[in-house]
């Protein structure tokens, strides 16, 4: 009498998992990578709004050397500096904003990679042990039919022996 090891439901559960652990990650990933383009788009974007203001900056200081400004004119100057400031101070915001959330993305991501490196672990020593068990049943099959053989010749000679004595 064989026994059978009810390995394949183990084996396809832990499968199962492993595989919902890698979309988890790779969604993660998805999201990261979101992020990240969000984090670049607004540095860019700071970046730009910095040169705005330096250029703002040195007109300003042109024009008002050269004479050229009138106190209106100086004044919307500085009124545009200083909405160029806040920009840049929003958009800093939102820089911080983006690199935390990246962070916190990134967090998430070796989380679940470390989650799935041992399902999978868990997963590979499943399969070694399915393996052995499955050697050992196999050989516990071919004893066993071997035993049978003998058992039946031995009982064909036993047999064919008392019959000639008859």
């Amino acid at each position: 009498m064989s026994r059978r090891y009810p390995l394949e439901p183990l084996i396809a559960t832990r499968t199962l998992r492993c595989e919902r652990a890698l979309r988890e990650t790779q969604a993660r990933q998805a999201v990261l990578a979101e992020r990240c383009a969000e984090r670049d788009a607004a540095l860019r974007k700071r970046i730009e709004l910095g040169d705005q203001r330096a250029t703002q900056q040195q007109y300003l200081a042109n024009v008002t050397h050269a004479g050229e400004c009138s106190p209106s004119g100086y004044a919307r100057i500085e009124q545009r500096t200083l909405l160029l400031d806040v920009q840049i101070e929003q958009q800093a915001a939102r820089v911080a904003q983006a690199e935390q959330r990246v962070a916190e993305a990134e967090a998430e991501v070796a989380k679940a990679l470390k989650v799935f490196r041992a399902a999978q672990a868990k997963l590979d020593a499943l399969e070694q042990q399915k393996q052995r068990w499955r050697s050992e049943l196999e050989r516990a099959q071919r004893r066993a039919e071997n035993g049978r053989a003998q058992e039946l010749t031995q009982y064909r000679r036993t047999t064919a022996g008392g019959m000639h004595h008859a």
